[in-house]
């Protein structure tokens, strides 16, 4: 199994780095080889080895210690650009696409990233990378707020508020229009994907009833029924979400002119990464 086979089996059993190592050994001695890449090849893969984390702890009210480390997605580019694509394909890189997405599993919370860099004929080079790891058993966006995704966001609004992909002649990467000659200049996008319980929590939505709609204002009597009853549903329901809607409902709530669930319709607070 390659780095990226490899890595996705292990975060997704939960499978910690010792009990990798020991059911590595036993498979080993078993089969007289191993069927998966190296530890160390996956940490170069993941530029654990080259790109340092930045590594800190939170301490809660009740002396809990939260270890956490993350590393800024603008300035991961910026430095393991050289490992994440031959450099001779930049000069006909198309597009970069950039997902984020996390999930709490394990005790732990992490955050992943995939870079897909676009090339002509729908070829594709993608790079994977994990870029944040909190060590808490409950799964707390304002936690998670304070240590990881508040910095993650710092560079994911960068990189969202430049929108192109530069690489000059001496391989520095910037994300914005630029006079400078470079080898690479293309546009750039950036998703957000995870199952439904982070995209809520990323949304705004933490902890809200799920029987309501995150794609639009439909009460759950309606979207139940909604393909029988279009003509029985108010149009302002068949309204979709926006930031701005969103905002604007949440600040009615504020003040106090929404109180009802059917009125505050799931919303709880404001976007973790609006911009995206």
């Amino acid at each position: 199994m390659d780095a990226v086979s490899t890595e996705a089996m292990l975060q997704e059993a939960n499978i910690s780095t010792n009990s990798a190592r020991i059911i590595n050994r036993h498979i080993t001695q078993f089969f007289g080889r191993s069927f998966f890449t190296s530890e160390a090849k996956r940490r170069k893969h993941f530029g654990d080895s080259d790109f340092a984390p930045t590594v800190k702890t939170k301490v809660l009210e009740d002396k809990t210690i939260i270890p956490y480390w993350y590393k800024r997605p603008d300035h991961f580019i910026q430095n393991q650009l050289k490992d994440m694509i031959d450099i001779m394909k930049l000069k006909d890189l198309i597009q970069l696409d950039i997902a984020i997405g996390g999930d709490h599993g394990g005790v732990k919370f992490r955050v992943t990233m995939k870079v897909n860099f676009r090339l002509p004929e729908k070829k594709t080079v993608s790079y994977l990378t994990q870029l944040a790891s909190v060590s808490f058993s409950k799964d707390d966006i304002n936690i998670l707020k304070d240590t990881v995704l508040d910095p993650i966001g710092e560079g994911l609004q960068l990189i969202v508020e430049g929108g192109r992909f530069l690489v000059n002649e001496n391989l520095a990467v910037t994300f914005s229009c630029s006079e400078v000659a470079a080898i690479c200049n293309c546009p750039i996008n950036i998703y957000l994907v995870g199952d439904l319980k982070f995209y809520a929590q990323m949304s705004g939505r933490d902890g809200m009833s799920s029987y309501w709609c995150m794609w639009c204002m439909l009460h759950p009597a309606h979207w139940r029924t909604f393909a029988e009853n279009k003509d029985a549903v108010p149009e302002e329901e068949k309204e979709c979400w926006t930031v701005e809607l969103h905002n604007s409902r949440l600040q009615k709530v504020k003040n106090g002119e929404l109180k009802a669930p059917k009125e505050i319709k799931g919303v709880v607070s404001e976007h973790i990464w609006s911009f995206i």
